[in-house]
């Protein structure tokens, strides 16, 4: 019990219908008083996101090896990679893989 004395914010947010749980609310009331706490990591966050993929290379040697292995499943339903005519088993990748393929 948090007693008869609650700020006029906590009881706005308790009493607002998609917030009806106290976790929500506390979370909220932690964002509003760090805000600049939280916009800091968040620009930090993207920052780091766009410089790493801006240095590394986005198709390296395995992509076309898992992107040939998930066309094939998608497209024939068959888990293998395409040789000449033939669509024959994978020997080295591993099977899920190509279910996180874009």
């Amino acid at each position: 019990m948090r007693g008869p004395f609650i700020a006029k914010s906590e009881q706005r947010i308790a009493n607002d219908a998609p917030f009806n749980s106290r976790y929500i609310a506390d979370v909220l009331s932690l964002v509003r008083e760090h805000r600049w706490f939280f916009l800091t990591v968040a620009l930090a966050a993207l920052h780091c996101g766009c410089f790493s993929s801006s240095i590394s290379p986005a198709v390296t040697d395995d992509s076309h090896v898992y992107a040939d292995l998930a066309t094939n499943w998608l497209q024939h339903g068959i888990y293998g990679q395409t040789q000449a005519p033939l669509i024959v088993p994978p020997t080295r990748a591993c099977p899920d893989i190509p279910l996180f393929w874009p």
